[in-house]
């Protein structure tokens, strides 16, 4: 199963965006970025609204569950 942080890379990447950029959306630097995206540091519950505003996901997708007939998986 892929971590919330290996997520938020890949979600990064595809958008060819720097941790820098990322950081400033979030109003972290991009030490924190890393941190997160590495597992050191939890994603705060006040960032999971602005990466998915961000990436174009629900956080459903950013978590990795998926939804099969109502029941949530991981």
């Amino acid at each position: 199963m892929v971590t919330i942080g290996e997520k938020i890379k890949e979600l990064r990447k595809e958008k060819n965006m720097s941790g820098s950029k990322l950081g400033r959306l979030l109003g972290v630097d991009k030490r924190t970025v890393s941190s997160m995206e590495l597992n050191k540091t939890s994603v705060k519950s006040d960032y999971v609204y602005v990466l998915c505003e961000v990436f174009n996901v629900t956080p459903n997708d950013l978590f990795g569950y998926k939804n099969e007939m109502g029941g949530r998986n991981k």
